[in-house]
C-alpha cells in the first residue's frame, strides 16, 4: 500500500515523511507500517459495514411490518391467503378461510375444520366439527357434544368436557361432571389437587373471573385457586353480573342495578 503524498508548500507533492524511530530502537520494517495503517482503519470499515447491516436488517423489518400476514381471498367461491402484493399463498380451494393469527388461519372443507399455517402447510387436517381461532395459546375445538382444545402443534389436550370457553389471560373455564372450572394448560389434572368448581365460570377479564357460587355472582382473582378460603373480598353477591370491560362491570345486588369499578366500589 502506498502513502498519500502531503502537499508542500509550493503547491507540488511532498515527499512522505516516515516517523521518527524511538532512540535506541531499530525503525519498524515496512510490514509492520502496513499493520498498523490497516488496523486504525478496521474500525471504520467495521463501522461501515455495521451501519451498512443496519439498514439492511432494518429495510428488511419494515417490509415485514407493511407486509403483515396474509389475508383471505375469494376466488370461485373457494377461499384461500395472498400476501400484501396480493398473490396468493394458499390457493383458493377451501369453504372457508378465517384470518390468520398466532401464525394459524382456522380453515373449513366441506363442513369439517381444521388449521394451516402462514404458507398453506396443514398443521391440522379438517376434522373437526367446530375450531375458534387461536386465543392465549390455544384453538378450542368441538367433536359431535364434547369440547377439547389443541396447542400450536395440532396436539389434542387429554380431556374432553361438556363445554369450554376460550383461553383468557392464562385460563380457560370448562365444564365436565363436576361443574365449572379452570385449566392453565394440557398438563393432566393432579388427583391430588382437585380443581376449584364453581356453579358459572366465566373468562378472566382485567385480571377478574365472573363466577356463580351457590349464594350468587361475584368476581375472583387469579390467588382465589390456591386459597378459596380467602373469598371474594372486596366484592359481595349479586343476583346478576357482566364481565368487566375497561374497568367497569354492572352488577344487581338487593334489586338494585349500577356499575362498580375493579375496587367493587359503585360508579356514579
Amino acid at each position: 500500500m502506498h502513502a498519500r503524498a502531503a502537499v508542500g508548500s509550493s503547491g507540488g507533492p511532498a515527499a512522505p515523511v516516515a516517523p521518527v524511530p524511538l532512540a535506541g530502537t531499530p525503525p519498524p520494517p515496512v510490514g509492520y507500517r502496513k499493520l498498523r495503517v490497516w488496523r486504525r482503519r478496521l474500525p471504520r470499515i467495521a463501522a461501515v459495514f455495521g451501519v451498512l447491516g443496519l439498514l439492511g436488517l432494518g429495510a428488511w423489518g419494515l417490509r415485514r411490518i407493511k407486509s403483515g400476514p396474509p389475508t383471505p381471498y375469494q376466488e370461485n367461491g373457494k377461499w384461500g391467503l395472498v400476501d400484501a402484493s396480493g398473490e396468493p399463498v394458499v390457493p383458493a380451494k377451501y369453504s372457508a378461510v378465517s384470518p390468520v393469527q398466532q401464525g394459524r388461519a382456522v380453515v373449513e372443507d366441506n363442513g369439517v375444520y381444521g388449521l394451516i399455517d402462514e404458507t398453506g402447510k396443514e398443521v391440522v387436517a379438517p376434522a373437526y366439527d367446530a375450531l375458534n381461532s387461536f386465543a392465549g395459546g390455544y384453538a378450542r375445538v368441538r367433536v359431535g357434544n364434547a369440547y377439547t382444545f389443541l396447542d400450536e402443534q395440532g396436539q389434542e389436550f387429554a380431556d374432553f368436557y361438556f363445554n369450554a370457553l376460550d383461553f383468557s389471560e392464562g385460563y380457560a373455564a370448562v365444564l365436565d361432571h363436576r361443574g365449572w372450572h379452570y385449566l392453565s394448560g394440557p398438563e393432566p389434572e393432579d388427583p391430588t389437587k382437585p380443581p376449584v368448581v364453581f356453579k358459572e365460570a366465566y373468562s378472566f377479564h382485567e385480571g377478574l373471573a365472573r363466577v356463580r357460587l351457590t349464594d350468587g355472582y361475584t368476581y375472583i382473582t387469579k390467588d382465589y385457586f390456591a386459597d378459596p378460603t380467602r373469598g371474594t373480598k372486596p366484592f359481595g353477591r349479586y343476583e346478576l353480573a357482566t364481565d368487566f370491560e375497561n374497568g367497569k362491570a354492572r352488577v344487581t345486588q338487593n334489586g338494585r342495578s349500577f356499575i362498580i369499578d375493579t375496587d367493587a366500589e359503585p360508579i356514579h
